[in-house]
């Protein structure tokens, strides 16, 4: 076939489990690795309303088909937001790309911090908003931005867990951080810290 997929978790079933992804590799036109979601992010982090956000959807503009569809461009924000946090990234290309659907699209700034607010992604998306705006002058409205804006401790959590390291981050420097960016960052420190035992446990399991 086109796809075989790839497993990302050989011989440990149970993070198998905990996984929102599955992974295939795409033979043709070129050898390429796709990802394909059930969600925007671990569950357990983030209550994300999947009907609101399907309901949001809208076919492909390419190909034209009813149930081939796309994030609205205010949920592809939040999604890029998530992706950037979790992946402890101060700059890359979700900036560029976010820069360039804000110059593109309609944003409708009052649902996209309405969603961000009962989903528990405002400070992930805050961060994102605020480089765009501040390093490759995203028109993100100031009032949008001081919407979103988290307190003091969480935007000084924020600049640690995303700052550049220095050299190669080690992988116990990058969980660290990861801890830190899930219990600070998210909607409900409880729901951050059963995630980790969970998490804990699976990898207990498989070992």
């Amino acid at each position: 076939g086109l796809a075989r997929e790839h497993d990302k978790f050989p011989g440990r079933p149970h993070l198998a489990r905990l996984a929102y992804e599955r992974s295939f590799w795409v033979q043709e036109p070129m050898r390429t690795e796709l990802d394909v979601h059930a969600a925007l992010c671990y569950p357990a982090l983030y209550p994300i309303d999947y009907p609101l956000i399907w309901a949001g959807s809208r076919p492909h503009p390419t190909y034209g088909i009813e149930h081939l569809r796309i994030l609205s461009p205010e949920n592809t924000l939040i999604h890029m937001a998530l992706h950037a946090m979790y992946n402890l990234e101060g700059w890359s290309r979700h900036d560029v790309d976010a820069t360039l659907l804000i110059q593109a699209e309609h944003i409708n700034w009052d649902r996209l911090v309405d969603h961000a607010g009962a989903w528990g992604t405002t400070p992930a998306l805050y961060f994102l908003l605020q480089r765009t705006a501040a390093n490759l002058g995203a028109a993100v409205p100031a009032t949008t931005l001081a919407t979103l804006r988290p307190g003091p401790v969480r935007r000084r959590v924020g600049a640690w867990v995303l700052r550049p390291a220095e050299g190669i981050m080690g992988p116990r420097h990058r969980r660290l951080r990861q801890l830190v960016s899930q219990a600070a960052m998210t909607k409900s420190f409880g729901a951050a810290i059963r995630f980790q035992l969970r998490y804990l446990a699976a990898r207990l399991l498989d070992a």
